[in-house]
């Protein structure tokens, strides 16, 4: 990806496209608790496992498999075989790829939130279908905050400065950009009533992918520049 502004934004949009249509797609489907449950469902020749867990590592796996996380800005949740079927050239880039895990806070943000726009109850004809776009839509999210990274390094191109800044709640101070964030937020609200899925619940995804992508800008500036960042 073009490590620019412009493109950053239009990047960004476009996943607040993606996700709001994946999380219309999951309210169609019951809770269907039982599929988050160790042990409840059988899986062949596995233990002490979820469907939705099976499923996740399963995405992640054929997404490993064709070369996603060598790139700098994909990450995985569970721990693939990151084994890729192909020889891939990876592209330079100024992100440096740096280990920052927030997969357990994903998980658990989206499955406390499912209640609130998914009908209760089980169907378990569409459990495959369910567990599926659960994976889906965690892989979305995951992708999305760890755009962080490349937002960091953006603001570094233009101009951002460490001058000054003697703990992590300055750093967050500067790194925010209130009027932007609105505008998230804006958009969001605007993509969940296409799709008549609540604004309400869009607005709260948005507001905390937000504070998660600060966390991740945060966690990878003090990764990268550890002589600076001495907090």
């Amino acid at each position: 990806m073009k490590l620019n502004l412009k493109e950053l934004r239009i990047k960004l949009d476009q996943m607040a496209e993606r996700i709001i249509s994946r999380l219309k797609d999951r309210s169609r489907y019951k809770l269907n608790a039982k599929v988050y449950q160790k042990n409840t469902l059988p899986i062949k020749n596995r233990k002490n496992i979820s469907f939705f867990e099976f499923a996740l590592e399963g995405l992640e796996n054929y997404h490993a498999s064709l070369g996603r996380y060598k790139f700098p800005d994909q990450y995985p949740i569970s721990h693939p075989h990151l084994m890729t079927a192909v020889k891939r050239e990876i592209p330079s880039s100024l992100v440096v790829k740096v280990k920052i895990d927030f997969g357990k806070e994903i998980i658990k943000f989206y499955l406390d939130s499912l209640k609130k726009f998914c009908p209760p109850g089980n169907d378990s004809s569409v459990y495959g279908e369910t567990v599926y776009c659960d994976a889906d839509i965690i892989e979305l999210l995951n992708e999305r905050i760890n755009l962080g990274r490349f937002i960091a390094q953006v603001k570094l191109k233009n101009g951002f400065l460490f001058q000054g800044i003697k703990s992590k709640k300055q750093l967050e101070k500067r790194l925010k950009n209130l009027k932007r964030e609105k505008e998230v937020i804006k958009k969001a609200k605007e993509i969940a009533r296409k799709y008549t899925f609540p604004t309400k619940i869009a607005e709260e995804y948005f507001k905390w992918i937000i504070k998660e992508t600060i966390k991740i800008e945060i966690e990878y500036l003090k990764k990268v520049y550890p002589q600076i960042l001495l907090f």
